[in-house]
């Protein structure tokens, strides 16, 4: 990297990606790990990226990326005690998990 021979890679982002797969791991349906690993790849990496080329990824950028993950960990883990999913869920039920969350 430092040669220009590769390009280079934010350290922010490579620590994201080495922390991704283990939280993943510990997601016993294996739906939401997947719906999980979706959100990541499509919205938060991207977002991640975005913000590297503009300026510099700081802790606390890849922080709030780890605890978007983790919150939608947790939505999806609570719709299932709803007997709910994603697919199904409505207003009633975001308007309950803010209720119950903030």
């Amino acid at each position: 990297m430092a040669s220009g021979a590769l390009p280079a890679v934010d350290k922010y982002i490579c620590s994201f990606q080495r922390w991704l797969p283990g939280h993943l791991a510990d997601i016993a349906d294996p739906e939401h790990a997947k719906t999980i690993k979706l959100f990541a790849t499509w919205h938060v990496l991207p977002h991640l990226r975005q913000r590297a080329d503009r300026s510099h990824i700081t802790p606390s950028v890849r922080r709030f990326a780890a605890e978007q993950i983790k919150y939608a960990t947790t939505f999806l883990r609570w719709l299932s005690t709803r007997d709910s999913t994603l697919s199904s869920c409505g207003q009633l039920d975001i308007d309950a998990w803010f209720a119950e969350n903030t």
